[in-house]
């Protein structure tokens, strides 16, 4: 499956044979894509895993996969001064996935507005001016009175160091 990724972004576009296009100035959402991805994002019971991914490269897509037997609501979120950005799938069924290929470097935050626990957040860095480090404290990292949670998920980033439940991934294949 190698080569780029390579995307229009058509805002308001809907898509035919039953998926959705949208998206927006940063990029295009689908739930029918057939390319390369550059990172998944699975949804379970604990969270979001892994709750920060990259960098990815722009022209990039990451696969966001509820992996629960529940419908959910998945979206863009506006942390700080990262974009507001347009993901959302409100009807997200169990097993369902959804794509979004990021067309602007910046740092991309998202969430599960079905729940307001722990790991109902995350973060897409996207580009090469930034890193994992470069994203902010997410909402979810605090519980109600302002506490930031621990690390301790394991990391699946593409060098096999585990860290804090981060993840880099990119589609270059120079291995």
């Amino acid at each position: 499956m190698g080569g780029a990724v390579t995307t229009a972004a058509f805002a308001g576009c809907g898509g035919g044979g039953g998926s959705q296009n949208t998206g927006g100035e940063y990029g295009q959402q689908t739930t029918e894509y057939s390319g390369d991805v550059a990172a998944t994002v699975e949804y379970a019971d604990g969270g979001f895993d892994p709750r920060k991914v990259g960098p990815i490269p722009v022209d990039g897509t990451v696969e966001f996969v509820n992996g629960t037997d529940s419908t959910h609501n998945l979206a863009s979120d506006k942390v700080g001064d990262l974009p507001s950005w347009s993901l959302s799938q409100s009807e997200w069924e169990a097993g369902q996935s959804v794509y979004f290929t990021f067309t602007e470097a910046n740092i991309y935050a998202f969430r599960n507005k079905s729940r307001t626990r722990f790991n109902t957040c995350g973060a897409v860095v996207v580009g090469e001016d930034k890193t994992i480090e470069d994203i902010p404290n997410l909402p979810c990292e605090e519980d109600d009175l302002g506490f930031e949670f621990g690390g301790g998920d394991s990391d699946n980033s593409t060098d096999g160091n585990a860290t804090d439940g981060n993840t880099t991934s990119s589609n270059d294949e120079n291995a």
